[in-house]
């Protein structure tokens, strides 16, 4: 009878060892799970998404009319609704938690509009884990040259670039790889970025032409004063050195004359097709002062580029294609803004009322 208690009880000992081992085994699996939720959570967290859509009606004084951007009229029409801009925006920054600053960076950016389905940006960029300074970065971005060229049209005070900007470097982007010299998050005392690309030249949406690649530099710093009143002084210096291959026997130079005026010169080439390249070099510097107070904001912007520039007969636009001949034009343009801002407290939030003006 005693050997059948203690058996008994022996088997009841053994039941709830293994419902306590189950049920820490059933917890242990919560706990995974719960731990996969949170870093899933955590890599959620660093993707940003944005988008924005930009109708417009437009009215102008003759039918056909040739535009810069957002493409020409109809034969027959002088008046329209597009949407100008519809974008859709993807981007992921992984920052290390225990150093604060990013290592990789990547950015997906369409356009989706009555014209079609349009890739604006589409590159990844690799910082180093150490000190979150260097990076490499490759695809589709915008072309480092400049202030207004990176501005996003989201934020942008005026629905389209200045004229120079748009001649200069149509659709902004172009295709390449860079290398970025930033200062990270965590770096205080002031902001200062440096990039350095090798890109076509041709833009994102035309082949390259030749072999030779364009080189774009730019360096740009910011620094911000002041407590109640906050002064920022932002600017920066770029340069742009690329070539257009010679693909026709003539290219025409612009040079002065005698009398002082200026005239294309003639210059017939038969062997340098293929081989000759003309240059296209820009020198800009742009300048940004803000002050940031109580009731609104002031800025004052201005940008300054000049340079050579080959485009064809009937353009100043550097040609994106072969067959055309050249013309070396020499140039020089700028915009100025003068933005004031007015806050306005509401229940929650804060709306802006802005004033701009603008020479072009």
């Amino acid at each position: 009878m005693l050997t059948q208690q203690i058996k008994g009880f022996a088997f009841l000992l053994l039941s709830i060892a293994t419902l306590s081992a189950s049920a820490q085994l059933s917890a242990d699996s919560v706990n995974r799970r719960v731990d996969r939720l949170e870093k899933l959570f955590d890599i959620l967290r660093e993707f940003r998404i944005s988008s924005y859509i930009q109708p417009q009606f437009q009215r102008i004084d003759t039918n056909g009319a040739a535009t810069y951007n957002g493409g020409d009229f109809a034969a027959h029409a002088q008046n329209r609704f597009i949407l100008r801009r519809a974008r859709l925006k993807v981007q992921f920054d992984h920052i290390l938690p225990r150093k604060g600053f990013r290592i990789i960076e990547t950015a997906f950016q369409f356009d989706i509009t009555e014209k079609g389905f349009t890739v604006r940006d589409l590159y990844g960029r690799v910082i180093d884990p150490c000190t979150g300074w260097i990076g490499v970065q490759g695809g589709i971005f915008n072309r480092p040259f400049g202030f207004e060229v990176a501005y996003s049209s989201g934020v942008r005070e005026t629905p389209e670039r200045g004229r120079m900007s748009q001649v200069l470097f149509n659709n902004e982007r172009d295709l390449g790889m860079a290398l970025v010299v930033e200062s990270p998050l965590t770096f205080k005392p002031f902001y200062i970025r440096f990039d350095a690309a090798m890109v076509n030249g041709t833009g994102p949406f035309d082949k390259e032409m030749d072999n030779r690649k364009d080189f774009i530099g730019q360096l740009e710093a910011s620094k911000t004063f002041g407590k109640r009143t906050k002064f920022t002084i932002a600017g920066g210096v770029s340069y742009y050195n690329g070539a257009i291959v010679q693909s026709t026997p003539n290219t025409y130079r612009m040079e002065k004359g005698a009398d002082g005026r200026y005239f294309y010169n003639q210059i017939i080439d038969t062997a340098g097709i293929g081989k000759k390249y003309w240059k296209r070099e820009y020198y800009g510097a742009d300048i940004q002062l803000t002050a940031d107070y109580k009731i609104g904001t002031t800025i004052i912007r201005g940008e300054f580029i000049a340079g050579t520039n080959p485009g064809v007969a009937n353009n100043n636009q550097p040609p994106s294609a072969i067959g055309q001949d050249l013309y070396m034009r020499h140039f020089n343009g700028a915009y100025f803004y003068l933005i004031q801002t007015f806050k306005q407290k509401l229940k929650n939030q804060t709306m802006y009322h802005d004033i701009v003006f603008k020479y072009d």
